[in-house]
C-alpha cells in the first residue's frame, strides 16, 4: 500500500486528507500538494484506529506537543498517566513518550490505549536505557536491536518516532575536538554518543537508514530527525557542529522523501531572540520546507524555575518564523519532573505560544478567534468570551453574570 507522499505524488486524494483539510479548514488540495512535497505530514500510524489524524506543516495551525517520562517508581508511573489525562483535556495535539526506564513497554501500551491523539516515542532509549545509568550495558546494544526496537514501536502504533539519525561518527568527533560550553542536552543522543564512542562505528540509524525507512513506510510512520547538538547555552548557538548537524539533516530529508517517508527536522535549543528568526528559515530551507518541530526552545540560560516563560518566549517567535509544531516546557523541567499542575501550565504557555506565532503568520482561524473575542469584549458577551479564550478554566468560581 503506497504511503500518503506517495498516494499524494499519484494525485490520490485520501479521505483522511479530507478528514484533516477539514479540521485546518483547507482544501483538500492544498493537503494533497503540500503532502506530495513533503510539507505537511500526517500524524497517524496504519495500525491505530481510534486516533483523530493531526496534520502538521506549512499554512496550518501551529501544533502543541507534550512529553512524557516515567522514571523508576510506581510513583512516578501514576503522575505520568495522570499528565496524560490533562494534556488531553487541554487539548494538546500529539504526545511525546520519552519514558526510559524498565516500565517502557508498559507506560507505551498504556498511552496508546487511552490517547485519542497521535503518540510518539524514541524506540532507541528502549535498548538504551539501562546505560544511562551504568555504561557497560552498551555493549549488550547492537545495531540489530536499534533497527529492530524502531519496528516494535510502529508495530504496537505509535504515530511518529524520534531518532538521532544524524549523529554520526564525524559529527561525535567534531563533538570531542570542538569543546563546546554546553553538553548534549538529551538522554537519548548522549547513550547513541557513548555507544559510537565505545564501538568506534557508524551510528546505524545513519549507515542503515535505508533499512529504517523501508520500516517507516510499511506503518506510514512520521520521523522527527531529533538534533543531538541543538545549543545548550547561548554561547554555543550557531556553531559549526549545530550548522554541520542540520546539513546532515537536509541530506537525510531528501533520502527519506524520495522514499515516500514523511519527515520533520528539528532545531532552536537555546538561542537568543534576535537570531530565531534567522534559524528557523535556515532549518526549513535546507530541509525542503518540512515541518519543524521545536522539541526545545529557550531564549536565555538562566530562567530556571520560570523556564516555561523562557520557551514560550522563544516558541513564539520560531512560530511566527515558521515553526510548526512546539513541545511544552514545564518551569521546572531543569530541577526535577514536573507536577501535573506544573504541566498544564507548561502547556497552556505552549498554546499561547503557538496562538501567537499563528497571528503572526495570519493564519485565519487564529485572526478569527482574536476577533470574535474581542467583538465578544465589546459587547460584554461573557459567554462568548469563555468559549474564545485559550484557557476556559480561569472563569472556575467567576460569576460571569455579576461580571
Amino acid at each position: 500500500m503506497p504511503t500518503r507522499i506517495l498516494n499524494a505524488q499519484m494525485a490520490r486524494i485520501t479521505d483522511e486528507m479530507k478528514q484533516v483539510a477539514k479540521l485546518e479548514g483547507v482544501s483538500d488540495k492544498f493537503i494533497k500538494d503540500s503532502l506530495a512535497l513533503g510539507r505537511v505530514v500526517i500524524l497517524k500510524n496504519k495500525l491505530r484506529k481510534k486516533t483523530t489524524p493531526i496534520a502538521i506543516g506549512n499554512g496550518l495551525r501551529t501544533k502543541v506537543c507534550t512529553a512524557l517520562a516515567v522514571n523508576e517508581n510506581k510513583e512516578s508511573f501514576e503522575l505520568e498517566t495522570d499528565k496524560l489525562r490533562v494534556a488531553q483535556v487541554t487539548e494538546v495535539d500529539c504526545i511525546f513518550d520519552i519514558t526510559a526506564s524498565s516500565y517502557i513497554k508498559e507506560i507505551r501500551q498504556n498511552i496508546l490505549s487511552n490517547s485519542f491523539i497521535p503518540v510518539g516515542t524514541n524506540p532507541f532509549l528502549e535498548v538504551g536505557y539501562k546505560a544511562i545509568n551504568n555504561s557497560d550495558e552498551l555493549d549488550n546494544i547492537t545495531s540489530q536491536d536499534m533497527l529492530d526496537i524502531v519496528e516494535q514501536h510502529c508495530r504496537d502504533g505509535v504515530d511518529f518516532v524520534s531518532l538521532n539519525c544524524t549523529l554520526t561518527k564525524s559529527l561525535a568527533e567534531q563533538y570531542v575536538s570542538q569543546g563546546r560550553l554546553s553538553q548534549i542536552t538529551t538522554r537519548g543522543a548522549q547513550v547513541l554518543f557513548d555507544w559510537i564512542e565505545k564501538h568506534q562505528c557508524e551510528n546505524p540509524y545513519y549507515e542503515r537508514f535505508d533499512e529504517l525507512l523501508d520500516i517507516l513506510a510499511k506503518y506510514d510512520v512520521v520521523l522527527h530527525l531529533a538534533c543531538a547538538f541543538k545549543s545548550g547555552s547561548i554561547s554555543d548557538s550557531f556553531d559549526l557542529l549545530q550548522m554541520s548537524e542540520y546539513s546532515t539533516m537536509g541530506e537525510l530529508t531528501r533520502k527519506a522523501l524520495a522514499k515516500g517517508v514523511q519527515v520533520m527536522s528539528d532545531g532552536i535549543g537555546h538561542v537568543s531572540i534576535d537570531k530565531i528568526p534567522s534559524l528557523v528559515n535556515l532549518i526549513k530551507e535546507i530541509n525542503l520546507q518540512v515541518p519543524l518541530f521545536v522539541s526545545s526552545a529557550y531564549a536565555c540560560d538562566c530562567a530556571i524555575g520560570y523556564d516555561n516563560i523562557s520557551s514560550s518566549i522563544a516558541g513564539s517567535i520560531a512560530a511566527s518564523s515558521g515553526a510548526n509544531l512546539l513541545n511544552v516546557t514545564a518551569n521546572v523541567d531543569f530541577l526535577m519532573p514536573s507536577t501535573t499542575a506544573q504541566l498544564r501550565e507548561g502547556i497552556i504557555s505552549t498554546k499561547v505560544a503557538a496562538h501567537c506565532g499563528d497571528v503572526a503568520k495570519s493564519n485565519p482561524d487564529a485572526i478569527k478567534r482574536n476577533y470574535k473575542i474581542s467583538f465578544a469584549r465589546r459587547n460584554k458577551n461573557w459567554k462568548n468570551i469563555v468559549k474564545n479564550c485559550i484557557d476556559k478554566s480561569v472563569f472556575e468560581g467567576v460569576d460571569i453574570k455579576k461580571r
